[in-house]
């Protein structure tokens, strides 16, 4: 009943998607929103980092990984389309306006130049493959999602000939070890449930620990 009073006069706002987000162990909750016409688009996940992602770093065959410095710029930027080629397709069928897609080159490029950025890549054989970057995720007044010392795994790509070959494990172990060293306590990170590359790795990466 509430959401059939609130629904028409975000309409008249021209606001023609609604969503909302649910504990994802909340069945009858979440049975309430399905049954308005709900369904799932993105999962929300949080891992805790603690003294297990300080230990040393296993070794990945060819695969190496570093922090991002300005002269990676250029193939930083290059590597803006990976998501949105992926995500365009069966089974996710995310569409990415033109005009949109014309700006993420820019945008990825930027973040080298953000201080709060935290971008790491993979390469092997002498060729960036794969990168995560990461951005502290301050806890606000709305959100009882984000807890203190938390950082966000904002986004994440590999090239498709080195998808399923680690590169996404050497880079979130590398990345929670950093994480752990500046004392951080807690990763977050969301994906479209549709895309099974995210469907699988994320909840697997999360449970990693030693």
């Amino acid at each position: 009943e509430l959401y059939a009073t609130a629904a028409p006069g975000w309409l008249a706002l021209g606001c023609f998607d609604h969503y909302v987000m649910a504990a994802a162990d909340d069945h009858e909750l979440l049975a309430a929103w399905y049954a308005l016409g709900f369904g799932q688009q993105q999962a929300h996940g949080l891992r805790p980092i603690g003294e297990a992602d300080g230990a040393p770093l296993a070794e990945h065959g060819r695969i190496t990984v570093r922090t991002a410095g300005l002269a990676d710029r250029k193939r930083f930027a290059a590597m803006a389309p990976l998501t949105a080629e992926y995500q365009v397709q069966a089974p996710v069928w995310a569409p990415l306006p033109a005009e949109i897609g014309a700006t993420r080159p820019a945008m990825y490029s930027s973040v080298l130049d953000d201080e709060d950025a935290m971008l790491w890549l993979a390469e092997a054989d002498g060729q960036v493959i794969a990168f995560q970057v990461y951005y502290p995720a301050e806890p606000q007044a709305y959100d009882l999602f984000v807890p203190n010392r938390c950082a966000e795994l904002s986004a994440a790509a590999t090239e498709p000939a080195w998808r399923g070959q680690g590169a996404s494990r050497a880079l979130s172990q590398y990345a929670f070890n950093n994480l752990y060293q500046q004392g951080y306590q807690w990763c977050l990170t969301d994906w479209r449930t549709a895309n099974p590359l995210s469907s699988r790795a994320w909840p697997h990466l999360g449970d990693q620990r030693g």
